[in-house]
């Protein structure tokens, strides 16, 4: 049993949500606790706040101690790489810090609440979103080179998050497009989910990817950690029945979409499912049975259930995969795995996070804008001896590697080849590729890129989405790739030629490569030794460019290169 938790304010609207004397064991203990829908959603400074005040409050009461708040340039190179994908430039850096020396509390914290609005308006963080996203939902291809990443169901997010659209309609679109028409990006999902040829792994992924519940074990019996039945699985199943069929190639069986069931009656609807083999009429996973009132399919009836705003499941499973996106750890770990066995590490806060952002109506930058803003994301990742083990009153950062996608992003960044899936121009293709062929020691962009993708593909074969907060030391490919992978391009002029061509002292242009790679300027004991070693390697025999490419490599080389902390 915990101790008492008061939890102040955490409504956001001048509302105390105190909760004291009670033990939060199960979310279904705090529900008559929580605030109305009416008080939340409005102002996500408030929330943020509350959100602070909350785990401050549960720090003090179990005698955790926090570890202070981060300095500019590393909170400045953690937010950069968790809403771009990719470090800082210099300019960048010199565009956050203040010409005239450190302002006060406030008005350093009005500095990165703008650095965040900045972030969120930009090309970079559409691309970075709908990126990981797209791998969350169709994985990461281990066979597949691609430069344009994730086709329509990319684009399709992209725009989502560049319209800023509510996260429920985004989801809905997915399965419910009212065009009906197959080919549009929209459907590119379920396009998916068809081509695994298994109707279980499209009813199971699709509970479990956006609505944290793993019902795939009750395909073959009762579930024997949860309620789900054998029957709920074939119920939830049939919804997909509904728009698939099967057909023949060289006599194997496939799956694909199919027009969807139309029918007048329950009884008209049964016998079109029994014409598709044995299926009972489909029945919503709160236990809820279809009915002909539901309007629309079975396709978009199952789509206005999942993201509907009395689905507490859809808006609390979205809230926990970002608190752990951010944070390293969420209220439910793994982020999908909501179960009688592993309830969340404080409910209440959960779920009054879920209503809010129900009441937001669906605003993934206003959630973001309450995580990212708080102290307990700004906090440093060093421990003491009471937060060492702490996974749940987030009193210190979790050290995360980065995701291949991040890494491949931060690569293009940091060399200065311009990525066109973030700021497409245009380009001659033939001519290049032309080039190619003619000069076979140099290379255009697109080959660079192109030959960089391949590179991280084969490097991080089989890596999951998201890494574990303790998984950070990467692989032998990894190793092998930055030190064998002739990660500078071989033509195109990059950002450690600009550098070259400036007047700058040996100190001026140790620091501007270091900014450059890393997303940060270095410490003075770091330039010390930094300018120790390009002393020692001009030795008049070495030419500049070589002494300061391998700098470049050397650093990219770093565990912090491809670390977020």
């Amino acid at each position: 049993m915990r101790n008492a938790i008061a939890l102040s304010l955490l409504a956001a609207m001048a509302v105390s949500c105190l909760v004291a004397g009670a033990s939060f064991t199960r979310a279904d203990d705090v529900d008559d606790n929580l605030p109305k829908r009416s008080r939340l959603g409005k102002n996500w400074k408030k929330v943020s706040d509350a959100l602070d005040e909350a785990y401050e409050a549960m720090q003090a009461d179990a005698g955790v101690e926090p570890a202070p708040l981060v300095d500019d340039d590393l909170w400045l190179r953690r937010v950069y790489l968790d809403l771009t994908g990719a470090p800082p430039s210099p300019d960048e850096i010199q565009a956050f810090h203040p010409k005239d020396g450190d302002p006060d509390k406030r008005a350093a914290q009005a500095r990165r609440e703008a650095v965040v609005e900045y972030l969120l308006a930009t090309p970079e963080f559409e691309h970075h979103m709908a990126t990981w996203w797209t791998t969350i939902l169709v994985g990461r291809p281990s066979n597949t080179v691609t430069v344009r990443g994730g086709g329509g169901l990319f684009e399709y997010l992209r725009r989502s998050f560049e319209l800023n659209q509510g996260w429920d309609k985004t989801v809905h679109g997915l399965f419910a497009d009212t065009r009906g028409v197959v080919g549009t990006p929209e459907y590119s999902y379920l396009n998916f989910l068809a081509a695994s040829n298994d109707l279980a792994y499209m009813a199971g992924s699709t509970s479990r990817v956006f609505l944290g519940r793993q019902i795939q074990c009750a395909q073959c019996h009762d579930s024997k950690i949860d309620a789900w039945t054998k029957d709920d699985f074939e119920a939830w199943q049939a919804f997909f029945k509904s728009f698939t069929e099967e057909y023949k190639f060289q006599d194997q069986n496939f799956l694909r979409l199919g027009q969807d069931l139309t029918f007048r009656t329950p009884g008209d609807l049964q016998a079109k499912l029994d014409l598709k083999g044995e299926y009972k009429l489909p029945r919503f996973l709160d236990g809820r049975d279809w009915s002909a009132k539901d309007r629309g399919n079975l396709r978009e009836s199952m789509a206005d259930w999942l993201t509907s705003r009395d689905n507490p499941w859809f808006s609390e499973m979205t809230v926990n995969r970002y608190m752990g996106y951010f944070l390293g750890v969420a209220f439910v770990n793994p982020v999908d795995a909501f179960n009688s066995l592993n309830d969340p590490t404080i409910p209440v806060i959960m779920k009054v996070m879920g209503r809010d952002f129900v009441a937001s109506g669906f605003d993934v930058r206003r959630l973001i804008r309450i995580i990212v803003n708080s102290k307990i994301y700004q906090r440093q990742s060093v421990t003491n001896d009471s937060n060492l083990y702490d996974y749940m009153y987030y009193s210190h950062q979790q050290v995360r590697e980065l995701s291949p996608e991040m890494i491949e992003r931060s690569i293009l960044k940091v060399v200065g080849v311009e990525d066109p899936k973030v700021a497409p121009k245009p380009t001659n293709r033939k001519a290049e590729v032309a080039a190619d062929s003619a000069s076979p020691e140099m290379e255009s962009s697109y080959a660079y890129r192109l030959r960089l993708h391949s590179l991280i593909t084969q490097a991080f074969d089989g890596e999951d989405v998201q890494k574990s907060v303790d998984d950070r030391g990467g692989s032998l490919m990894r190793a092998l790739m930055f030190m064998n992978g002739d990660i500078l391009p071989k033509g195109p002029r990059c950002n450690l030629d600009d550098i070259l061509s400036k007047p700058l002292r040996t100190k001026d242009r140790v620091e501007l490569v270091f900014a450059t790679v890393l997303g940060r300027y270095p410490t003075k004991t770091e330039l010390g030794k930094l300018l120790a070693t390009v002393d020692e390697w001009t030795d008049g025999k070495r030419a500049e460019r070589d002494i300061y490419e391998d700098l470049f490599l050397s650093l990219m080389c770093t565990p912090e290169f491809v670390n977020r902390s």
